[in-house]
């Protein structure tokens, strides 16, 4: 786990990154592991510190979106008051550049729903 926030709006629920080769092979036999890449941000929920976590969607492991917008160690950036709406920014590690872009946007639309989108 790699850069972990935690948001306390809702259950605990930390969002964290993880490079694709230090990720557990059996884990990624149980997932759709064609949607994890270096990008993919990780959000797990739990009602104590100490856990036991569980990923926050039942049929997706990752942050919709996340997947696919290149950025490792995304954390997100509230644009005004609260939680939701949020700019996301991180590490273009192919390129070794911060990357910070009001056009990638976080959406927290549902308890149980965030989405990273452009524009």
């Amino acid at each position: 786990m790699e850069r972990p926030q935690v948001f306390i709006k809702w259950p605990l629920s930390p969002v964290f990154s993880c490079f694709r080769i230090y990720l557990n092979p059996d884990w990624l036999k149980t997932v759709n592991a064609r949607r994890i890449t270096n990008s993919s941000l990780y959000w797990y929920v739990s009602d104590a510190v100490a856990g036991p976590y569980r990923p926050i969607f039942e049929d997706e492991s990752i942050v919709f979106g996340s997947d696919r917008v290149g950025m490792y160690g995304i954390n997100f950036l509230p644009v005004g008051e609260g939680l939701d709406e949020l700019i996301a920014y991180g590490w273009y590690h192919r390129l070794h550049t911060l990357g910070v872009s009001s056009a990638l946007r976080a959406r927290w639309t549902e308890p149980e729903d965030i989405r990273l989108f452009l524009g």
